[in-house]
């Protein structure tokens, strides 16, 4: 039972743990699709809303709007480059979660992505737009969704576990075992035994063959015992005729020695007359 609930155990963690391979796969790319997807509508929205204030030269209005949309967990940096102007005229990025203005760009990096998208009012280009996101959030919340996809299948696993246990005790082991006693009792000499097994399955047949044979092994030593009984009374009865023939035997014998004698004794007078004749 401990070796058969092993080897459920382990075959079910392989397959969950291919389940939970393949979801964390498709998560991953969904995820990071998503982060594409809000990256391209950031940028776009910056595009549009910053159009008015930095035509109009509204230089607080295009801070507020910088930092309204950097305050965004996964945006680490926005920089708007004006057309005249080589470096960033505004430029605001996150270090150690604190936002501080900025000229540069984040250093390149695999967990880095950029987007620009042109800043332009009535078809005049007034400059361009830099947004930076991070995927350390996008990896943090797929390791968060390892951690919950593992503790699922280890849950899902021991229930599975636990039911199959208790479905192949009911099923096999509980008759097998009741199987295994009947027969222990049966070597033992005692046939009076009723195998209630009621499963319509391979065990439930084997069962029931095992109880015809168990009905036939009575009716056989029930038809052995007669026998024995029918001989034993023959033997007596032949051994009761046995005795009485010899105890006819012995009266005959004993017949014929006492006539025997009694012809020695007539013999032994005849003689003596004979004699006393002469």
């Amino acid at each position: 039972m401990v070796k058969l609930s092993i080897i459920i155990l382990i075959i079910s963690t392989l397959a969950f743990a291919l389940l939970g391979s393949f979801e964390y796969k498709y998560d991953s790319k969904e995820l990071k699709k998503d982060l594409i997807n809000r990256l391209e509508s950031t940028s776009k929205r910056l595009s549009i809303s910053l159009d008015t204030p930095l035509y109009t030269f509204q230089d607080q209005g295009i801070r507020d709007i910088i930092l309204s949309e950097i305050s965004d967990p996964e945006i680490i940096g926005i920089f708007v480059i004006e057309n005249s102007k080589i470096n960033s005229s505004y430029g605001y990025a996150k270090l150690e979660d604190k936002i501080i203005e900025s000229k540069t760009f984040p250093e390149k990096s695999n967990n880095i992505l950029q987007i620009k998208n042109t800043i332009s009012h009535k078809e005049e280009s007034l400059g361009e737009v830099y947004v930076f996101i991070t995927t350390n959030v996008l990896k943090q919340k797929l390791k968060s969704e390892l951690i919950t996809h593992a503790i699922q299948i280890i849950i899902i696993n021991i229930s599975i576990t636990i039911l199959l246990i208790a479905l192949l005790k009911i099923m096999i082991i509980s008759p097998l075992n009741t199987l295994q006693k009947a027969t222990s009792q049966i070597s033992k000499g005692n046939l009076n035994q009723n195998i209630q097994i009621k499963s319509k399955d391979e065990i439930g047949d084997l069962a029931n063959t095992f109880q015809e044979m168990t009905n036939k092994l009575k009716i056989s030593r029930k038809q052995l015992q007669d026998a024995n009984k029918n001989l034993e009374l023959k033997i007596k009865q032949r051994t009761s005729e046995l005795q009485n023939k010899n105890k006819e035997y012995e009266r005959m014998n004993k017949f014929m020695l006492g006539r025997e004698n009694e012809m020695v004794k007539l013999k032994e007078q005849i003689k003596k007359l004979k004699e006393n004749k002469k």
